[in-house]
């Protein structure tokens, strides 16, 4: 597996270009809160429908890796690309194309995370799954320092240059998933999808990733603007969520293992409503940094704990077109409204409003997920 979590590292160091995305379309290419929240939603449409290319690009391609080493460096192309280009259009679209890619990135890193580690047991996705935290963190440790001396473009070569070297673990990592293999139908997922768990599940999900993905898109923005910091400061809030998340991630193990599936995703929630909450109260940069300690719940145990859920229930081979429609229901789809809605509420009531109503939002999600969400004991073959 050591190729696997080399994978994950550099795949997410990467992805540690988003705490900048935001902040480099106002202030790069002057970008309003209405235009930045038309980016996001735009950007998230990418997530509604690539899963389905992913579905039938597999088809012809003899696995699912190929795919993911082109995404690889196509972010690596856009990542250097964004800093440079010039008006609303170009801008826009380079926005695009760094979300694209990222989403396939990310689509793809989930499925061979987990068909990396179904075979040693689901603790092992959790402790694999540090590796992409680690390379998070690592990545925004080197940016505090890159962003206080170099300009967006020197951050962004860095970026590039993480993406670039996923490519070569990737090669060694071997097949995600032969797709060749025979699998479930797209009627027969959606079928198995069509159960009162899965769908209580995806509507759970759905409503926390709308509230917190959309609120997070924009929290570099909120601490620039709201809280006076600077680059290097930015970058040190992403670097203690990220470190922060490890441990965190760790002790989600014990939730896995001492109150089920159910409960980590649930502890993901419930801490991440609180954060929300928070950040529409705080007003200076220490209690900042304290709550970005349970930045990485959502993301590193909520989601987690679906992607074991669907692992458990439906077997690795069929889980992985499961998983990629259920990720442009609760990703793609919800990214659109949480967008769109992150644009509107900034304009209209402030950036920091953005933030009470995730607030308000995952409240409803946590109670629909303690009181509704039955876990299937079911386990495939």
């Amino acid at each position: 597996m050591l190729f696997p979590a080399l994978m994950l590292f550099g795949g997410f160091a990467a992805m540690a270009s988003n705490q900048y995305h935001t902040l480099v379309l106002e202030h790069l290419h002057g970008f309003s809160a209405s235009q930045i929240g038309d980016a996001v939603a735009l950007g998230a449409t990418s997530q509604i429908f690539l899963p389905w290319l992913i579905i039938l690009a597999g088809k012809w391609l003899r696995n699912y890796d190929q795919i993911l080493r082109r995404a690889y460096f196509c972010l690596a192309f856009f990542l250097l690309c964004f800093p440079w280009v010039k008006g609303y259009s170009l801008a826009m679209l380079n926005y695009y194309g760094i979300v694209f890619s990222l989403s396939v990135c990310a689509a793809l890193q989930g499925i061979a995370l987990i068909a990396a580690t179904k075979p040693h047991g689901d603790k092992w996705t959790l402790i694999i799954r540090s590796m992409g935290t680690l390379g998070y963190a690592v990545s925004c440790l080197i940016s505090i320092g890159i962003a206080k001396y170099f300009s967006y473009t020197g951050l962004y070569i860095v970026f590039a240059i993480w993406a670039l070297l996923s490519i070569p673990a990737s090669k060694m990592s071997g097949a995600i998933l032969h797709t060749q293999e025979k699998s479930l139908s797209t009627k027969e997922s959606l079928r198995k999808m069509w159960s009162p768990d899965i769908i209580v599940l995806l509507i759970v999900i759905f409503i926390a990733n709308m509230s917190i993905n959309g609120a997070t898109s924009v929290l570099s923005n909120f601490i620039f603007t709201e809280l006076k910091a600077t680059n290097s400061q930015v970058s040190l809030a992403w670097t203690i969520a990220t470190f922060a998340e490890i441990p965190m991630i760790f002790a989600s193990i014990y939730f896995l293992q001492k109150f089920g599936i159910k409960g980590l995703i649930l502890v993901g929630i419930f801490l991440s409503t609180f954060r929300m909450g928070a950040i529409s109260q705080i007003n200076n940069l220490h209690q900042l940094y304290a709550v970005q300690t349970l930045h990485g719940m959502f993301f590193g145990a909520s989601l987690s704990g679906v992607g074991i859920y669907f692992g458990r229930k439906f077997g690795t081979k069929n889980m992985q077109k499961i998983n990629l429609i259920s990720q442009s229901i609760y990703g793609g789809l919800a990214g659109v409204i949480g967008g769109k809605a992150i644009g509107l509420i900034w304009h209209h009531q402030g950036l920091r409003n953005v933030y009470l109503y995730a607030f308000i939002a995952l409240i409803f999600a946590s109670l629909l997920g303690l009181f509704a969400f039955k876990e299937s004991k079911e386990i495939a073959n």
